[in-house]
């Protein structure tokens, strides 16, 4: 392919099956139904470990290796509010993903940080793509698949579209064209 990618998974057993990766990693999972959010790490997979320490190392190696290199980051949304119900609990889920974001942001490389609502599993170009900046997006009933926010990120890396930092959501309607 055109990038070389680098990412974490949900379920490692159908990353396998489906991607062909012989190392992949799988990512906390999250019940957001449940009041509050409950998540699962598993083992090594907390946020400090993954958001913090895990981004920390694999952007201070990439730096070293591609001093001119951009780094994308795939966050959260309601990072801007402390009291959101998953910042501090459940490990401090969007605690370290801002300070991931902030870290990002300091490390003289060029970056695009993308912050989409919750993810979901449906085929890109299916609805109307919204973005906007400091969690105002509607959140409660959209959702944005996760094709479509790897290809915004695509976009970000061929126009070479760097300094941004958005929030990504979707509403039903006709998909723009460009």
């Amino acid at each position: 392919g055109k990038y070389e990618v680098r990412g974490l998974v949900r379920n490692a057993t159908k990353a396998r099956e489906v991607l062909g990766c012989g190392a992949c990693t799988e990512a906390p999972t999250c019940d957001f139904t449940s009041k509050p959010p409950k998540c699962h790490f598993p083992p090594g997979a907390t946020p400090k470990e993954v958001d913090w320490d895990g981004a920390r190392s694999l952007v201070s190696s990439f730096g070293r290796q591609n001093p001119k290199g951009a780094v994308l980051v795939c966050s959260s949304m309601a990072t801007t509010s402390p009291k959101a119900p998953v910042f501090d609990g459940d490990g401090h889920l969007l605690f370290y993903k801002l300070n991931q974001e902030a870290m990002v942001m300091n490390t003289g490389l060029p970056w695009t940080i993308v912050k989409p609502c919750g993810l979901s599993d449906e085929a890109e170009g299916q609805k109307t793509l919204t973005v906007g900046h400091d969690d105002t997006l509607d959140t409660k009933t959209n959702t944005v698949s996760r094709a479509d926010v790897a290809r915004a990120m695509v976009e970000a890396l061929d126009r070479a579209e760097f300094g941004l930092r958005f929030d990504m959501c979707a509403t039903p309607g006709k998909p723009a064209q460009p």
